[in-house]
């Protein structure tokens, strides 16, 4: 009895939270919607009216990473709590971005066990070029075809494509300054 009231308590405060960031956002409060709301904060990126378009969250309004100029680009942007290696993509979707921007925790993806807890955080960020991504990856993983499939996505690449990590004690990414210590504020090491 006193383990319910106590997780009742629990979750009204997470209420009250969830309904603050609702008012900051002026968006439903899940982690997707979080993940595009900070990445188009950071990154300058002009997101759809509507949280369900398919295939892009929006478009970038400005930024250069890598030597790429990314406005007008469009772009998926998502946001896994733990180093989640797959990329949410549809092979046949007639609306792909011209990237997929992925905020990525640093909690190890390990079989579930009880008591896990992934918390809200980012420690790397990756700029995936979609169709260099696709090609790279076609006859090498199923990618798709159903919308919404989970696409493996090996070390190599989200090491290729990272632009961000909150373990470097320095900034050596191709992130700008700004971008850099907004990305710092949401790593584990701020938030816990």
């Amino acid at each position: 009895m006193e383990d319910l009231k106590e997780l009742s308590d629990l979750l009204q405060t997470r209420n009250r939270i969830e309904k603050d960031v609702n008012q900051l956002i002026e968006r439903p409060v899940t982690t997707g919607i979080l993940g595009e709301y900070i990445a188009g904060e950071i990154f300058d990126i002009k997101l759809a009216d509507s949280g369900s378009n398919q295939g892009k969250d929006g478009d970038f309004t400005g930024g250069r990473f890598r030597g790429s100029n990314l406005e007008g680009k469009g772009v998926n942007v998502k946001w896994y709590t733990s180093k989640y290696n797959y990329i949410v993509m549809d092979s046949k979707c007639c609306n792909r971005p011209d990237y997929f921007l992925v905020l990525r925790g640093g909690t190890d993806n390990k079989p579930k066990v009880e008591g896990q807890f992934f918390p809200l955080h980012i420690e790397t960020v990756h700029l995936f070029p979609a169709e260099e991504l696709v090609k790279e990856l076609e006859g090498k993983v199923k990618i798709g075809p159903l919308p919404g499939r989970s696409t493996s996505v090996k070390s190599e690449y989200w090491d290729k494509y990272k632009i961000y990590s909150a373990e470097r004690s320095y900034h050596c990414d191709p992130v700008g300054n700004r971008e850099y210590e907004l990305l710092n504020l949401f790593s584990l090491k701020q938030i816990t």
